[in-house]
């Protein structure tokens, strides 16, 4: 369980200007299709109590004037400790172990349900408060597994363990609660997750196709592999190279960007100028000279950086 969730925590700068709900389902919903095949599917049982949940650092707290983070249940499995105890899905988690989740950082969230087998949740379901009290037990359901074969699972593990379908269903299951989540969370964490998969998926189909010509042509084991590693040689040295050329195009993105604030900024102190912020002392000497003093209030910030932790937690 712990591994399934740091393969899904990464940090990165997010270059998506914006993505709304509607296209995040329909990407999720086109990529979905290859995951039809039953065959596909596997009996997969872990001790936990059967529910996925998402933690939004971004909400705003009117009362204290500040982001407080909210943990809101995306999925819940049918015959588990949570699904018994009767949590479903949009219930926001409030208290843990009667430690309110605003004090908790998503670590901590996440060494409590890992940690501890019975747990107390004070659960907040249309605005309704109750009590749950779980403990963990063998939760089984079925998880996609799209492993072509132990070879190809290791090689393309040597390119990138993002896990494509795990994200997916993430993404899925978060449209069915985006009325709660901010648009901070939705317009950058799920759109860099959106991003990712639209990045891997083309690289990890295409990578199947030179796989299956290697396993296809070769005419002996260590040609396969010979074959197959210079596969995963290519396809490392092509993302390095995106990488490359996605840090100089976000280089002069942010150069752009800094030239249009330096522009805003002049803009906005010509503004000043003309209307409400000016004051002029005009104080004439003797010799015919004239003092104008002018004062202006505003302060312009035109350093913008932006870090984003994306947390998909399951437990």
């Amino acid at each position: 369980m712990k591994k399934f969730s740091l393969l899904l925590i990464f940090i990165f700068t997010c270059h998506f200007i914006f993505l709304n709900y509607t296209n995040i389902a329909n990407a999720t919903d086109r990529i979905s299709t290859n995951s039809l095949n039953d065959n596909n599917y596997a009996k997969v049982c872990k001790n936990s109590y059967g529910f996925y949940y998402t933690y939004d650092p971004y909400l705003y707290n009117s009362w204290t004037g500040k982001l407080t983070p909210r943990i809101f249940i995306i999925k819940v499995v049918p015959q588990s400790p949570a699904a018994n105890a009767g949590l479903v899905v949009g219930d926001e988690i409030i208290k843990i172990n009667d430690v309110k989740v605003n004090n908790l950082t998503a670590n901590a969230v996440f060494n409590i349900l890992q940690n501890n087998t019975t747990t107390t949740f004070d659960i907040e379901s249309n605005d309704i408060k109750k009590i749950l009290v779980m403990t963990k037990t063998d939760v089984c359901l079925a998880e996609y597994n799209d492993n072509i074969d132990e070879l190809f699972d290791k090689s393309w593990y040597q390119i990138s363990n993002f896990n494509i379908d795990a994200a997916i269903e993430y993404l899925r299951n978060c449209t069915l609660i985006e009325n709660k989540l901010s648009k901070k969370f939705i317009n950058s964490e799920l759109s860099g997750i959106d991003n990712q998969i639209r990045y891997w998926m083309p690289k990890k189909n295409q990578f199947k196709i030179g796989y299956d010509l290697c396993k296809n042509n070769s005419k002996s084991s260590e040609e396969t592999y010979a074959c197959i590693q210079e596969l995963v040689n290519r396809t490392i040295a092509q993302v390095m190279n995106d990488k490359s050329v996605e840090q100089q195009q976000a280089l002069l993105l942010q150069q752009q960007q800094l030239q249009q604030n330096q522009i805003n900024a002049i803009n906005n102190y010509s503004y000043a100028l003309q209307n409400q912020h000016l004051q002029v002392d005009q104080n004439v000497n003797y010799s015919g000279t004239v003092n104008a003093n002018i004062y202006h209030s505003g302060t312009i910030n035109t350093n913008s950086n932006s870090n984003i932790n994306a947390h998909i937690w399951n437990y």
